[in-house]
């Protein structure tokens, strides 16, 4: 049971260590684009400035209610996972035939 819980941690480890690689990229790509901005004469700060005026109150609200959602269904899987894991036995050994009397 405990190497069971300690192959669940390791997956757990694994799903964190590739969202931390995914936010790397985003913000890798995100300075991407400033850096494209840049080299087009824009100013990035203006860009996301007149980006965020085009949202209304309202878009802004469900897009953020939206993004809590997701981020709550996934917390919520990862810990249906690992309580479904935590009830999970482990295969027993295959019974042995029995002897046979001499």
């Amino acid at each position: 049971m405990q190497a069971q819980t300690q192959t669940d941690y390791d997956k757990v480890r694994q799903l964190i260590d590739e969202a931390d690689r995914l936010m790397a990229q985003i913000q890798r790509d995100s300075d991407d684009q400033e850096d494209s901005r840049r080299r087009l004469g824009l100013d990035p700060a203006k860009v996301r400035s007149i980006a965020a005026q085009q949202l209304s109150p309202r878009d802004r609200e469900q897009a953020e209610a939206a993004f809590r959602a997701d981020l709550d269904a996934v917390e919520q899987e990862v810990q249906a996972e690992l309580a479904r894991r935590s009830f999970q036995t482990t295969p027993a050994a295959a019974p042995r035939r029995p002897r046979t009397m001499i």
